[in-house]
């Protein structure tokens, strides 16, 4: 079912501060938290590699990602579509899924990763991978969210994309995979 190589996220372990005090939103908050605009996340995507920046890139894909994982954790059959408008890449992304079969379909409006980018990645369009792989890979970035979140002990405003959603995320996420939830003590989510 899975291609070798088709989906992955390497973290990479980023450098980080940790801010005080008040921040307006999660784009704000990881700006700041990540500092260093050279620190990338790697996005796999059917044996190309994306470096996605932590400063830059991230802080704008969380929200999509979030909402993506939650949909595939809520149903085990669904379509849902995602779509990441950044400078450096526009993509849209339709999922469908059944059980494990999970199948994206994608379009990539522009990806500045280098010459010819843009093209294999359309020529690679569609990348079929598990469900449960899928959420595994981006549950590496969200895991580390997490973590900085609790320890900036930073206040953001009371709305929808709210360290509590971040938190609830994470806990759906690692309930569906079977992973202990980070703070827990070896807790089932």
């Amino acid at each position: 079912m899975e291609t070798p190589n088709s989906f992955g996220i390497v973290v990479n372990n980023p450098n980080y501060v940790l801010p005080g005090g008040k921040g307006h939103n999660f784009q704000t908050v990881f700006s700041v938290c990540f500092d260093f605009p050279d620190e990338n996340l790697e996005l796999h995507w059917n044996g190309l590699i994306l470096n996605c920046s932590y400063k830059y890139e991230v802080p704008q894909m969380i929200y999509d990602v979030l909402d993506t994982l939650r949909a595939l954790a809520g149903s085990e059959e669904g379509t849902h579509k995602l779509n990441f408008g950044m400078d450096t890449v526009c993509t849209d992304w339709d999922l469908s899924w059944k059980g494990e079969h999970l199948v994206i379909r994608s379009n990539w409006e522009w990806a500045h990763f280098g010459k010819g980018m843009k093209e294999a990645l359309n020529e690679r369009a569609e990348l079929v991978t598990t469900t449960t792989h899928f959420m595994r890979e981006w549950h590496k970035l969200v895991e580390l969210l997490v973590r900085i979140i609790k320890r900036s002990r930073l206040k953001i405003g009371d709305w929808h994309y709210s360290p509590a959603y971040l938190a609830e995320t994470n806990a759906l996420i690692s309930q569906k995979l079977g992973l202990t939830v980070a703070g827990t003590k070896n807790r089932k989510a």
